[in-house]
C-alpha cells in the first residue's frame, strides 16, 4: 500500500513515500474501509510534521498524517448501516489525536466518523472540504444567535477556514467583511468586501482564524471575538467577550456541511493537485503561502496532470 510516512520531526523532506506498507486490517464492528481518491494539505499537517506541537499530539511516530479524505467504501464491518461497500464518501479524521492519518491509498475509520460525499463536486473538491469547513462551521456557531448585531469581521478570509466562515456567517445573516495582510492579493470578483488593517470599533463581532491579536480593537464594546488561534489570542477589553474554538469530529456537521456544498450555498476552492510522490513539492508550495484554494494530494495510480 502507498502512503506517506513522517519517519523524524523536521523539514518536508522527513516525509517519505513509501509502497511497502501493509494494507489495514479487515474493518471490525462498526468500522468501514476506504480507499482514499484524494486527500488534503491542511496547516495542522505542518505542525504535526516539524513537532511544533510534539508534546500535545496523540501520534506518534512514525506517522501518516491528514485529515481529509474523500474516497470509495470497500470494506464494512459488522453493524454499519449508515454507508455501504461502493458508496462515495468524505470523511474527516483527527490525525493529531488518534492517529489515523489519511495520506494513504487505504484508511480504516469508524463509521461515524464518515458520510456521503457532495455529488455537485469532484473528488479533489470533496477532499478539500472536511477539516476546513467543519473548522469553520464550529466557530460560527459559537458566534450564538445574531438577534440584532450584523456586522462581521473575519480575518484569513482568503484561507479555506476563513473563507468557509465568510459564507457560514453570511447565511445567518451577518454582513461580512474580510481582514487581510495585502488586499492585492484579493482576486477580482472575491464576493466580499476586504480592509487590510483592523479599524475603529464598528464590528459587532469577529471571528480570528489567523491569529490577529490586535482585532479586538475593531470590535465594538459588549460584542464578541471568537479566535481560532489559541497561541495568538486577540488582547479583549472593553467587556468584549473572548470565546475559542477547537474542532471536534462532527459526522453531523460534516453531512450539513456537504448538503449546503449540493445546495450551492457553500463553495469549493482548488489550488492544485498532486500525487503522493510529489509530496515534498506540495509541502514546499503549500508553506511558502499566497495559496487560494486547497492543495490536494491523490495516490500516484489515480493521478493524472
Amino acid at each position: 500500500m502507498q502512503a506517506i510516512v513522517l519517519e523524524d520531526f523536521g523539514t518536508p523532506e522527513r516525509l517519505l513515500v513509501r509502497h511497502d506498507l501493509s494494507t489495514p486490517p479487515a474493518p471490525g464492528v462498526g468500522e468501514v474501509t476506504v480507499k482514499v481518491l484524494a486527500t488534503a494539505l491542511n496547516p495542522i499537517d505542518n505542525k504535526v510534521r516539524t513537532g511544533s506541537i510534539a508534546n500535545v499530539i496523540g501520534a506518534s511516530l512514525p506517522m501518516v498524517l491528514g485529515w481529509d479524505l474523500a474516497g470509495e467504501v470497500i470494506e464494512t464491518g459488522a453493524g454499519v448501516t449508515r454507508v455501504a461497500v461502493g458508496d462515495f464518501v468524505v470523511a474527516m479524521s483527527a490525525q493529531a489525536a488518534t492517529g489515523i492519518g489519511t495520506w494513504a491509498e487505504l484508511v480504516k475509520l469508524p463509521e461515524d466518523l464518515v458520510t456521503a460525499a457532495p455529488v455537485s463536486t469532484t473528488v479533489a473538491e470533496a477532499a478539500s472540504i472536511p477539516l476546513a469547513a467543519v473548522t469553520a462551521l464550529q466557530a460560527v456557531d459559537k458566534l450564538g444567535p445574531r438577534n440584532d448585531r450584523a456586522l462581521l469581521l473575519v480575518s484569513g478570509i482568503l484561507g479555506a477556514v476563513g473563507r468557509y466562515v465568510a459564507e457560514l456567517a453570511a447565511l445567518n445573516g451577518w454582513e461580512v467583511v474580510g481582514l487581510v495582510r495585502d488586499i492585492s492579493k484579493v482576486p477580482p470578483g472575491y464576493g466580499f468586501t476586504t480592509v487590510d488593517a483592523a479599524c475603529a470599533p464598528l464590528f459587532d463581532a469577529a471571528v480570528d482564524t489567523a491569529g490577529v491579536t490586535e482585532i479586538a480593537q475593531a470590535v465594538v464594546d459588549g460584542g464578541d471575538i471568537v479566535s481560532l488561534v489559541p497561541t495568538a489570542l486577540p488582547r479583549v477589553e472593553r467587556g468584549i467577550r473572548l470565546h475559542q474554538s477547537f474542532v471536534e469530529e462532527n459526522v453531523r456537521h460534516l453531512a450539513e456541511i456537504v448538503n449546503l456544498v449540493d445546495n450551492k450555498e457553500l463553495s469549493t476552492r482548488v489550488h492544485a493537485v498532486y500525487p503522493f510522490s510529489a509530496v515534498v513539492d506540495a509541502v514546499t508550495a503549500f508553506e511558502a503561502g499566497g495559496q487560494i484554494g486547497k492543495t490536494i494530494l491523490v495516490p500516484d495510480h489515480i493521478y493524472y496532470a
